[in-house]
C-alpha cells in the first residue's frame, strides 16, 4: 500500500492507493490535549491550531457523517467517553512520538484505549464493502465487554461487509 500526504489549504490529508485514493482528514491527538483545537498540529499554536482530545477527534469523524478519517495518537493513555462506532474508512494509528505523522516514540510503542471497565471500546459496523478500518499500534485495555468487534450486517437492503486490518496491536485486561 502506498501512502500519500498532501497539504495545501492548511489541512493535512492522508490518502491510500489501496482504498481508491480516498482523501481522509487527519487529526493529531495527545493525551494531554486541552481541547478546543483543530487537530492539525501536535503542539498548540496560534488560534485553534493544536492537538485534539480523543473525544474531539471522534466527534469530528461522526459530525462529518462518518465520511472517514485518520486519528493519529501520541503515545499515552486515552479514556474515550463512549464506544467508538466505525462506519467507513477509518485509520487509528498509535504509539507516535508527536513530532510528525509517522515517527514512533519507540519501535513497539502503543497508545492505550482504556475502557476503565465501563465503556466498550470499538465497534466496526455497517462499513461498506470497499472500505477498511485500520488499527495500528493500539492497546485495547479494560473494555466493559467488547474491546474490538466487527459485525457484518444488511441494513436498508445493502450488505455491509468491509474489512478490519489490525497490526501491532495488543489486547489486555478486557472483560
Amino acid at each position: 500500500t502506498a501512502t500519500v500526504t498532501a497539504t495545501g489549504d492548511g489541512t493535512t490529508y492522508l490518502g491510500s492507493v489501496s482504498t481508491g485514493f480516498q482523501i481522509l482528514p487527519v487529526y493529531c491527538v495527545t493525551p494531554d490535549a486541552t481541547g478546543g483545537k483543530n487537530g492539525q498540529a501536535w503542539t498548540d499554536g496560534a488560534g485553534d491550531e493544536g492537538p485534539m482530545t480523543i473525544d474531539e477527534a471522534y466527534g469530528a469523524y461522526t459530525n462529518g457523517g462518518y465520511g472517514g478519517c485518520a486519528i493519529l495518537l501520541k503515545t499515552g493513555t486515552y479514556a474515550p467517553a463512549t464506544r467508538l462506532w466505525v462506519r467507513s474508512t477509518f485509520v487509528m494509528s498509535g504509539g507516535l512520538a508527536g513530532v510528525d505523522n509517522h515517527t514512533k516514540s519507540a519501535p513497539d510503542a502503543k497508545s492505550v484505549l482504556d475502557g476503565r471497565g465501563v465503556v466498550d471500546l470499538v465497534n466496526v459496523e455497517r462499513i461498506p464493502d470497499a472500505d477498511t478500518a485500520y488499527f495500528r499500534g493500539i492497546e485495547f485495555r479494560r473494555a466493559y465487554s467488547t474491546a474490538l468487534r466487527k459485525t457484518d450486517v444488511k441494513y436498508g437492503g445493502v450488505n455491509y461487509s468491509g474489512g478490519v486490518d489490525v497490526d501491532g496491536c495488543r489486547f489486555a485486561d478486557n472483560a
